[in-house]
């Protein structure tokens, strides 16, 4: 996933570090500030999409863009978003609508952690329920066993 830092005035950031088939695309450099401003709002965006890019190589066996120019063509078009290979292996409507979601070529476009955790196609392939847990109301992720 990305590689998250923190200064010393407490801002966060990102440095560029990671294995590139899995890196959105605003770790390459691919998204002008003037098309996507407010590129930051969601720290976690970066994570989302690689989970994505996993999700799309567990189903597929192969990455989502076979390299960067294609890449840059899906943020410039996203509708360039390459189905084929889902196609070839009859993904579903709704895991390839999951998928697309985690991609977004807009980060702030990108799923949420827990929006994506309440996705209908993640509930029909992994049986588990999300608590809140106390004091902080934080979220957490219980996976529940299969049957036998």
């Amino acid at each position: 996933m990305s590689k998250r830092i923190q200064s010393d005035s407490g801002a966060h950031g990102h440095s560029k570090a990671g294995t590139s088939g899995y890196m959105p695309p605003e770790m390459h450099g691919l998204h002008p500030p003037s098309r996507f401003p407010g590129i930051g709002a969601n720290p976690m965006a970066g994570d989302i999409w690689s989970f994505g890019e996993i999700v799309h190589q567990l189903l597929t066996k192969c990455h989502t863009f076979k390299d960067n120019t294609a890449l840059g063509h899906y943020v410039q078009d996203p509708a360039l978003f390459p189905l084929k290979m889902l196609r070839h292996y009859n993904v579903s409507k709704d895991g390839v609508e999951f998928i697309q979601s985690c991609m977004a070529a807009r980060p702030s476009a990108r799923q949420q952690a827990v929006a994506a955790l309440g996705h209908e196609w993640l509930k029909d392939v992994v049986p588990y329920r999300v608590e809140s847990v106390w004091p902080h109301n934080a979220t957490r992720l219980v996976l529940l066993e299969f049957p036998v």
